[in-house]
């Protein structure tokens, strides 16, 4: 009867479309509050009215997880696990972990489980640590789903891991970021691609990861010319679902410049994240184009927010842009980049834009919401679409090279049509100079010069008198000539 209740459960929470072999697995949105992930903000003065100051000592979450149900081993373990695709390895609590808050994992539950190493393993998280054996066992995101004998770490002993079961990485497939379950699913032929398509939900159930492929279903229906259908950008590091990115334009203002070109697509953070000169940039912004709004940044920690709820900012605010790839501009409305947080039963709304002391930009959850992202693990690539819920906008932008290129023709028919006009008023100017004559006293003129300059004069005479060359054709000769020496 139980497994009867846990085969119905899956069911309900999986959409299976049979002829691409594409798994919808749903997922549930989690906003983490320990203090290993989370980001201080500080001492903070608020003036609560003319007379009263009250010191507001606050914590925001940098980090945001997406959660599923795993089950492990012949006799099915249930787990809630972060789908994660900034970090590789599937790692999961046991019940032997003393430091875990949750206890899922019991290999001697599971006939197929084998222990590979007996030599503990040790992985990072940030701020995170986890230590354990890695195991072979049957893994299963429901009773279709599975993959047998996949190798994953079997926590027994943690630091900073609060609130779920374990997580199950989905960066690109290379050895350094461990075992890959897409690529294990696609080995059993569970599944055709290797790929995963994710929709994150403004609510905390709708999100929805698809194994095998993306959910075109998903997908904004309008014209290519506005954008509509998935981009592709080519990774530019192997070991993050790493793209390049051109520009982050604020308010019309461009705040990336030349400090970095390489953009992260993170499902695990919240936030847009920039290095610490662009972060000053974004400030400054602020301060220029919204002096009049009580906005507050902090230099240390590098964010801004105010008091209040975002809903009465939305109108204040102009689109995020980011540019991707020389062709494309993708746009962020402010229901997207502006977070509600409420502290101490104070509500504060924050800029989906915070600072870091890296030189990589991190497209987090402000970003994910608008668009629907497709992780190509046999394509070394990252698909960008705008989705059927999505709120904002692609603008096209023309490549550098077909400007050059423009630019170089312009010029080009520019110096041509010159030529031409040159040309022409030469050929204008020389018939104007030799239009009073005839060809045949042209043709004299030429054989009275030639005997003048070999001195034959006595010859020119006879040559005139016989040609009946005198008075008015004489003249013209003469005519012809000083119009020659002219010439």
């Amino acid at each position: 009867m139980l497994k009867l209740k846990v085969v119905l459960s899956l069911l309900s929470a999986v959409a299976i479309a049979q002829s691409e072999k594409l798994m919808n697995i749903h997922l549930k949105k989690q906003h983490h509050t320990s203090d290993d992930m989370d980001q201080y903000i500080g001492q903070r003065q608020w003036q609560t009215d003319q007379t009263q100051q009250v010191t507001l000592k606050s914590k925001f979450s940098n980090r945001i997880s997406y959660t599923s149900e795993l089950y492990l081993g012949d006799d099915p373990q249930l787990s809630e696990l972060v789908f994660d695709t900034g970090s590789g390895w599937l790692i999961v609590t046991t019940t032997s972990c003393s430091s875990c808050e949750s206890k899922v994992y019991n290999p001697a539950k599971s006939s197929k489980s084998k222990m590979l190493e007996r030599v503990p393993k040790t992985l990072k998280y940030g701020s995170a640590t986890v230590m354990g054996q890695s195991y072979l066992d049957k893994v299963c995101l429901n009773e279709i789903v599975c993959a047998d004998n996949f190798q994953f770490l079997a926590i027994t002993v943690q630091t900073g891991i609060k609130g779920f079961d374990g997580i199950l990485g989905l960066a690109p497939d290379q050895e350094s970021n461990g075992p890959s379950y897409v690529a294990k699913l696609k080995e059993s032929k569970v599944i055709d691609k290797k790929q995963v398509g994710l929709y994150i939900a403004s609510d905390v159930d709708g999100s929805v990861m698809s194994f095998g492929g993306y959910d075109k279903e998903m997908l904004k229906s309008c014209s290519d010319n506005d954008g509509c259908g998935v981009h592709w950008y080519d990774l530019t590091g192997k070991n993050w679902w790493q793209i390049e990115i051109q520009d982050i334009v604020f308010d019309e203002s461009s705040i990336l410049g030349s400090s970095t070109s390489k953009a992260i697509v993170d499902s695990g953070t919240s936030m847009i994240t920039v290095p610490r000169d662009v972060f000053s940039k974004f400030k400054s912004t602020l301060d220029t184009s919204y002096s009049s709004e009580d906005i507050s940044c902090d230099d240390q920690d590098m964010m801004c927010f105010y008091q209040g709820e975002c809903k009465d900012y939305y109108s204040k605010f102009k689109h995020l842009k980011i540019q991707l790839g020389d062709r494309w501009v993708f746009t962020i409305p402010p229901q997207d980049y502006l977070v509600d947080q409420t502290i101490q039963g104070k509500q504060f709304c924050f800029f989906g834009v915070f600072g870091h002391d890296s030189n990589l930009v991190i497209l987090g959850d402000a970003f994910l919401r608008t668009y629907y992202t497709v992780y190509d693990f046999d394509g070394d690539q990252v698909g960008v679409a705008l989705h059927k819920y999505s709120l904002g906008t692609l603008e096209k932008k023309f490549p550098v090279w077909i400007i050059v290129m423009i630019v170089i023709l312009g010029i080009f028919i520019i110096l041509l049509i010159a030529y031409l006009i040159y040309r022409r008023y030469k050929n204008k100017k020389l018939k104007r100079i030799g239009g009073g004559t005839s060809g045949n006293d042209r043709k004299n003129s030429q054989l009275l010069r030639n005997q003048r300059q070999s001195g034959n004069m006595e010859q020119t005479e006879q040559l005139v008198d016989k040609r009946g060359l005198s008075g008015e054709n004489n003249t013209s000769i003469q005519s012809l000539d000083q119009q020659d020496h002219n010439l």
